[in-house]
């Protein structure tokens, strides 16, 4: 029997929630069929699927706009998927719709919280998702961070909660490190406030005045796109660290980049679930990552990786110059995160939780 399911997300674009979509689309088996509809549009990120997949683009303005209801609801009364899957805050509304047209599961999947609102507390979004969430047959959660806070602030049972970490293709995602002669750092990201750069820029500041040996064997790539990246270079530039940090935009083909850096850098003021913490861990590198939402649940200070608190400077520094004189203790990190992904956090694990969901009975 082909199950049919319909993945509604606002943009297919590169990010982490994204790339999550893909990983699971590739892996499932090919007796799951899988429709995306985008809220907003696609990008060339799509080509990252390797099997066949509809991805239909509703081209939906900024503002309340009641016509994408129209056309979501015919879509799902014309090709009556067997699950319908929504992905965030911008899509929980459309779990009404899945419920009015009578599909039979519906899942929405928590992936993270919104920039301007990372303690989910606000009262206008948060009800939008208490009227929403009673129309779903289960909830997903990526992290116990958001798991709790489903539960504590939105009042959802813990029993309509399923928790299925992100998964990655550690097949791809290796440690086959190429040749670097100098001790390149790496951050691969969205550039946005959350993400925090700008704490990167002045790491290399504080290294410039207070360890310049240190500072003259070190380069930093920033990976990524975003609308605080011209901030970011004008900054680089002002403080003439531009022949020190790179901002080489966005790559389809990360798995190369990671494969270049010495040591990898998560600085953001919060995450849930990084995949790009995965994706390091998966290319067997040292992480230096700062403690926020999910990340505890993935990096395990000392074992494999390090983790700091967000914003401290010192601490950060500190961590940087203690992995750069340690060869040692950068490659038993390196391999214990590798370990911990390959065990844990692959796609196919994901997968498998995923297909228990779909193949589920309401």
């Amino acid at each position: 029997m082909i199950i049919h399911v319909y993945h509604i997300i606002l943009r297919m674009d590169i990010g982490g929630l994204e790339r999550v979509l893909i990983n699971l689309i590739n892996t499932m088996p090919n007796n799951f069929k899988h429709s995306i509809v985008c809220i907003e549009d696609s990008s060339d990120f799509s080509q990252l699927l390797n099997k066949q997949v509809d991805i239909i683009e509703l081209k939906k303005t900024p503002g309340r706009e009641f016509k994408t209801h129209w056309k979501i609801l015919r879509l799902l009364f014309k090709n009556k998927p067997r699950v319908v899957q929504t992905y965030n805050l911008p899509t929980v509304e459309y779990q009404a719709l899945a419920w009015l047209a009578r599909v039979p599961i519906r899942i929405h999947a928590e992936h993270g919280r919104e920039i301007d609102d990372m303690d989910g507390k606000n009262r206008k979004r948060n009800l939008l998702r208490k009227i929403s969430l009673p129309f779903s047959t289960q909830i997903v959660s990526v992290s116990d961070d958001l798991t709790r806070w489903l539960i504590d602030v939105l009042k959802i049972k813990a029993s309509k909660i399923s928790n299925i970490s992100n998964g990655i293709d550690t097949e791809m995602f290796c440690a086959k490190q190429t040749e670097n002669n100098s001790f390149l750092i790496g951050a691969v990201g969205r550039i946005d406030e959350v993400k925090n750069h700008e704490l990167l820029i002045l790491l290399f500041e504080y290294l410039k005045e207070h360890y310049p040996a240190i500072y003259e064997k070190v380069t930093l790539e920033v990976v990524g796109d975003g609308p605080n990246l011209t901030k970011m270079k004008a900054i680089v530039s002002m403080k003439k660290l531009n022949n020190k940090i790179y901002f080489s935009g966005k790559s389809l083909n990360v798995v190369s980049k990671l494969r270049s850096f010495s040591l990898f850098l998560q600085p953001s003021h919060y995450e849930a679930m990084p995949m790009t913490v995965l994706e390091a861990m998966a290319c067997q590198l040292p992480i230096i990552a700062s403690d926020v939402g999910g990340v505890s649940k993935v990096i395990h200070h000392g074992v494999n990786g390090v983790l700091f608190q967000t914003n401290d400077l010192q601490e950060l520094v500190m961590q940087v110059v203690e992995l750069f004189e340690n060869k040692s203790k950068r490659e038993c990190l390196a391999f214990n995160a590798r370990e911990d992904v390959v065990y844990h956090y692959s796609s196919q694990t994901m997968a498998d939780n995923y297909m228990k969901l779909y193949r589920s009975v309401n």
